[in-house]
């Protein structure tokens, strides 16, 4: 349905979609969502460690509302839809490393510090 939408870009559509798939999947806040990195979403677990408040990251923020770690189960749907969205990112050229963002909000070469 996003990528019907006119003048939409293919690549910001499949993001907006992994966002909610994401989301709903994990159980996440938007914060926390927009706070993965690919690192964090490998295997079959991830890891929930801070999340991005006013354009900054925040462990603090998750570690005392919710404790320590939280470790999600990834299930198959979600899998696909990351291992989509890894390609996607790899396709168009932006950096697809453990430490960089597995969500960005502009498509920019932004790494986590």
């Amino acid at each position: 349905m996003l990528a019907r939408l006119e003048r939409r870009s293919p690549l910001l559509a499949l993001r907006d979609a992994t966002v909610v798939s994401v989301q709903y999947g994990l159980g996440m806040r938007n914060q926390e969502v927009w706070a993965l990195a690919l690192g964090d979403v490998v295997g079959r677990r991830a890891a929930v460690r801070e999340v991005l408040s006013y354009g900054v990251l925040d462990a603090g923020k998750t570690q005392w509302a919710t404790g320590p770690l939280r470790r999600p189960p990834i299930d198959a749907l979600l899998a696909e839809d990351l291992k989509a969205w890894n390609a996607a990112l790899a396709a168009h050229g932006y950096p697809t490393a453990v430490d960089d963002f597995l969500l960005r909000g502009d498509l920019g070469r932004l790494r986590r510090t």
